[in-house]
């Protein structure tokens, strides 16, 4: 954490003073706030960071100064010990004396989210279903520490870009095509419903997200290949019946999911008294 005091030379009041402002850096980002004490601008020695000492206030300001400092470096310190990601305006609140509430983190309700859907299954989902939400976990639990260099992160950073960046390090570093990175945050979209839902997050980051549109090339066989399909000698039991069903579908126009729901008594005569 760094900390700075500055001043602004072109904002000075009647009485030619101008304000003294604290500025406090971490993890990239500021948070600036005013000292609540006012010098004049000819006064300030900013290498030094104190009131020169001939100034009428200058013992004044610099204790307060180093009493800033000291109260800073004791949040940033409580803040270090309860070993809980927080980011600059953690340490603000800390000083000004504000309770922080607990936040969750991503990974945390991720895991939450898993933890419940998992007694769900056999029930509700399919183990299969579930095992894939561990694997955008898994997934997520990368992309952090690539892009962030960290275990976790707040649920309540989550922006519009979190799912941009996560969708650009799904295809460059997972090499997964676009069907797949679909897939992935639908998964990780259903997280954040859940999150919304129970109030761990107020706003969903994905209201303005829509997923890339993949266009598949369908690739149909003639008739030679569908006839040499038939033809073929299968060893594999398994394999012969996985073939009848795909030829069936191809020469009734039945899709996969019609034709396994066919039974007996879908079977009728037609006029010639054959079946």
């Amino acid at each position: 954490m760094k900390i700075l005091f500055l001043i602004q030379s072109n904002k000075i009041n009647k009485a030619g003073l101008t304000t003294l402002w604290c500025r406090i850096t971490y993890n990239k980002s500021r948070k600036q706030f005013s000292t609540g004490t006012y010098i004049k601008p000819g006064q300030w020695d900013k290498d030094k960071q104190k009131v020169l000492e001939d100034a009428e206030n200058s013992n004044t300001v610099n204790s307060q100064i180093s009493l800033i400092k000291q109260k800073l470096g004791q949040a940033f310190l409580m803040l270090q010990i309860q070993g809980e990601s927080f980011d600059v305006d953690d340490v603000y609140k800390i000083y000004s004396g504000e309770d922080i509430k607990k936040e969750m983190g991503v990974m945390a309700v991720y895991e939450e989210h898993n933890t419940y859907y998992k007694k769900l299954v056999g029930r509700e989902i399919k183990e299969v279903s579930w095992q894939k939400f561990e694997n955008t976990k898994g997934h997520l639990k990368k992309f952090i520490q690539w892009k962030f260099m960290k275990r976790e992160i707040k649920l309540s950073s989550l922006k519009f870009q979190f799912i941009k960046d996560f969708e650009y390090y799904l295809r460059t570093e997972e090499n997964m095509q676009q069907s797949t990175i679909n897939k992935t945050l639908q998964r990780f979209k259903k997280m954040i419903n859940f999150a919304v839902a129970h109030d761990y997050l107020d706003r969903n980051p994905f209201l303005m997200h829509r997923p890339k549109v993949v266009r598949k090339e369908v690739v149909y066989l003639s008739k030679v290949e569908l006839s040499r399909l038939q033809k073929n000698e299968l060893g594999n039991k398994r394999l012969k019946e996985v073939r009848d069903c795909f030829v069936f579908c191809c020469y009734t126009g039945l899709a996969f999911r019609e034709m396994s729901n066919l039974r007996h008594e879908h079977i009728v005569q037609g006029k010639d008294g054959k079946n």
